[in-house]
């Protein structure tokens, strides 16, 4: 027999983007169960970049001052060839004061900050060791979840079910939305690191062919490791052994060789990437956000700061939702109309980046390291991409603006 619960909201996944929402539906007095699937919160050992809009978001809910004690800030992005000529500076502290800067952090650090703040409103109710089984349908509308508990069933109505339940979402799938889900070629080895003696406050990038290695630092005692795997030749080079990888990386930079000594590959991690495409993000009575309803490449470091937009912008649609009692896919689709269009802008740079940063093939090695040494040489340019990447302001290059990265036409 299924114990019954009900609520105003159930948000099914307790990530960034659900966690996010349960706080500000709470405190703006509505109901919320979130579930899940984890018995606790999972102590990530990477780092993520929070960029100027997600900051601004944390900033209004009263939240930036305590995570910014548990990151690192990075004003300067140096980009390097493998070799370890320089390509350009991208130069956060060009942007308006005071968010003029990326947060590096764990993403653990925000999750916990966002679940106590949610629990703090007494609204907001979370059911760990809880997975999403199935939806709950009155004729064609949603109106709650089916999810099990350990070794018992729970049936939680709602007058709306929110899927922030990650790329591999079971919200989406039972709600039949049409998904497109594409795994890029390369992935990432990724290592979280002593911050070695020396090591200033910047981040640093290096591109080679198909060849990458970023070192972010993401506190004042850790630093974050990516490096570029093909991959289909993960287990390959597991199999040569982790010193022949930690060659390749110290060739690259020889900073981190007091770091690297001690690793082992049990502390070295491969991080798949994935693009997400869905053909809606509402229904009647639910609603998609964060990975659960797109997901781009990391090169545009926008992830998890979209996802909070999600959040917000669903916050106030349902906010009018509940207003008007309406939960219907048309009540519900300024949420999607507002959000959809930006999503599409970042999947599209991810790819156009994707294409020349990861690039094996000297044509594209080429434009792609012209493209950084120009932009070091012209600021208005250099801005332009910035304040995309940041989330101040979508504005894509034009089809001019190319050819005036590329040098081929003047400008600044």
């Amino acid at each position: 027999m299924k114990r019954k619960l009900a609520t105003d909201v159930v948000i099914a996944g307790g990530g960034i983007a659900g966690l996010m929402l349960a706080l500000i539906l709470g405190r703006r007095g509505i109901q919320v169960i979130l579930v899940e699937k984890n018995k606790e919160l999972i102590t990530h050992q990477r780092g993520e970049i929070l960029q100027p809009n997600g900051l601004k978001i944390l900033e209004k809910l009263g939240l930036l001052e305590e995570i910014r004690s548990h990151g690192y800030e990075a004003r300067v992005f140096h980009f390097y060839e493998t070799g370890g000529d320089f390509l350009c500076d991208i130069r956060y502290d060009r942007l308006a004061s005071p968010l003029n800067y990326a947060l590096i952090a764990s993403p653990y650090h925000l999750q916990e900050l966002l679940l106590r703040k949610a629990v703090e409103t007494g609204k907001v109710e979370i059911l760990w060791d809880t997975e999403f089984q199935e939806l709950v349908w009155k004729e064609k509308s949603v109106c709650g979840m089916v999810a099990k508990q350990r070794d018992s069933s729970l049936e939680i109505e709602g007058k709306m079910v929110v899927g922030g339940d990650g790329g591999r979402s079971s919200v989406r799938k039972a709600l039949g939305i049409k998904t497109s889900i594409y795994e890029y070629r390369d992935g990432y080895f990724t290592v979280r690191l002593d911050r070695p003696a020396g090591f200033n406050q910047d981040a640093r990038y290096y591109v080679g062919n198909r060849q990458i290695l970023a070192l972010f630092p993401v506190s004042k005692t850790f630093l974050y490791l990516l490096y570029l795997i093909p991959k289909n030749k993960q287990e390959e080079i597991r199999q040569k052994g982790i010193e022949t990888w930690k060659k390749e990386v110290l060739a690259i930079d020889p900073v981190v060789e007091e770091p690297l000594r001690n690793i082992t590959w049990e502390s070295v991690h491969y991080m798949p990437i994935f693009r997400i495409r869905t053909s809606s993000w509402v229904a009647d009575g639910a609603a998609l956000l964060g990975d659960a309803a797109h997901s781009f490449n990391p090169h545009v470091a926008q992830g998890r700061n979209q996802a909070m937009e999600d959040a917000v912008a669903l916050a106030a649609t349902l906010e009018r939702c509940f207003n008007k009692n309406d939960f219907s896919r048309k009540a519900l689709l300024p949420y999607e109309q507002a959000r959809k269009g930006t999503a599409l802008v970042y999947e599209r740079l991810g790819d156009e980046l994707t294409l020349f940063w990861n690039a094996d093939l000297k044509p594209l090695v080429w434009i792609r390291n012209r493209v950084f040494r120009q932009l070091h040489k012209k600021p208005k340019l250099m801005y332009k991409m910035l304040t995309t990447v940041a989330g101040v302001k979508i504005d894509p290059f034009t089809f001019l603006d190319r050819f005036r990265a590329l040098g081929v036409l003047p400008g600044s």
